[in-house]
């Protein structure tokens, strides 16, 4: 973590929001971290899914469950981002 991080980020503009309301911005923004946050945790289930050999059957396919899941919750973030940008 950087230690200068909320300093940085309460400065910051993003020249792609700038038009959005102040509503349309902070969703903008959450959707983005949320976004990132899946993709992050995908690929740690995508991981743990290669080295499937130490899970037991059961577990697997639960953790395939949840990657599918959030994966399809990545999808849907990269519409409403889109749909955002374009407005």
């Amino acid at each position: 973590m950087v230690a200068d991080a909320p300093r940085l980020l309460a400065g910051g503009r993003l020249q792609l929001v700038s038009g959005m309301s102040a509503s349309d911005q902070a969703s903008f923004l959450l959707d983005v971290v949320e976004l990132w946050s899946c993709r992050r945790a995908v690929r740690s289930m995508k991981a743990r899914l290669r080295s499937a050999s130490s899970l037991p059957d059961e577990s697997s396919q639960e953790l395939f469950r949840r990657a599918t899941d959030v994966q399809k919750r990545i999808g849907e973030l990269g519409r409403r981002i889109s749909s955002l940008v374009s407005s």
